[in-house]
């Protein structure tokens, strides 16, 4: 990200993010049955944060999601996506559904102030926060504090990103990580797939686990560690950079903490996400980035 511009708004073009589609009449009794978190009662074109665990409960997948018709689209880390399509279809059985990575399509993101004005004048659609909007040649996910994600065939989302950057200053992947990671939100990549209770990514805090929903996979041991249990471990994110992988242990304060994800904020100070033990102990509290 360039230091000279004074545009505060940015355009990554490639944030290693890719397209799943479940579509079928039976696409959205499947999902929510595979999934911690309620699609039945969302309505079309709602923006949902959806979790999927194994049968230990640990999250194997976090996805932003929503409904079109009888299709949900689906955006996750490039390195899940064609996981999660083969997961999902060993339990598809007799579910009427198709489950695919959608190759032919791209995703980007645009963020910041001005963002859905930019997005406007480059010709793509601007939904309300929460919410989708467009169909399969052109859409855009508004998600909260000013960030667009925006996917659909490669030709027309390349064609959007050339208009964009005169509008915009480019950025790469780490700053939308940054801001994602500032706005509450956790990735889950194959390093850290099947680690974390959902608890230790605070998505019960971010409302993303359905409590009175039907069964689904680690159901029983989610909701025992909730009402009956201890979270002996939190998501944190400090302003500190760990140079060290995802999914990596390491010392932080002489506290081990897991490395979920690494970013860079506007300002541009690095931050790491963490899974740390809680109650979190004091040194690690100094280094909390406030939200």
């Amino acid at each position: 990200m360039s230091e000279s511009s004074p545009s505060t708004t940015y355009l990554v073009r490639d944030p290693e993010l890719r397209l799943v589609m479940v579509a079928g009449p039976d696409a959205t009794a499947f999902l929510d049955a595979q999934g911690m978190t309620p699609l039945e009662s969302g309505a079309e074109n709602d923006c949902i944060t959806c979790a999927f665990a194994d049968n230990k409960g640990r999250v194997i997948a976090v996805a932003t999601a929503w409904r079109r018709g009888e299709s949900w689209q689906l955006i996750l880390p490039g390195d899940q996506a064609q996981w999660l399509v083969e997961h999902l279809l060993r339990y598809r059985f007799r579910s009427r559904c198709d489950i695919e990575v959608l190759a032919e399509c791209d995703v980007m993101a645009v963020l910041g102030d001005g963002a859905g004005e930019a997005l406007s004048m480059a010709g793509g659609p601007v939904p309300e926060s929460g919410h989708a909007q467009g169909d399969e040649v052109l859409s855009a996910v508004a998600l909260a504090d000013d960030r667009y994600l925006v996917t659909g065939t490669k030709s027309t989302v390349n064609a959007v990103a050339d208009a964009l950057e005169t509008e915009c200053e480019t950025a790469d992947r780490a700053y939308w990580r940054g801001a994602c990671m500032q706005a509450g939100e956790v990735a889950v990549y194959d390093a850290t797939r099947g680690r974390f209770l959902p608890q230790m990514l605070n998505l019960d805090e971010a409302d993303v686990i359905g409590w009175y929903k039907g069964c689904y996979p680690g159901q029983e041991i989610i909701a025992r560690l909730q009402h009956r249990g201890q979270v002996k471990k939190r998501l944190l994110l400090i302003a500190r950079p760990l140079e060290v992988a995802i999914g990596e242990r390491i010392d932080v304060e002489d506290i081990i903490v897991e490395v979920v994800d690494h970013g860079v904020l506007e300002d541009g100070r690095a931050v790491t996400q963490v899974v740390a033990p809680y109650p979190f102990d004091p040194a690690l509290e100094k280094l909390r980035l406030s939200l």
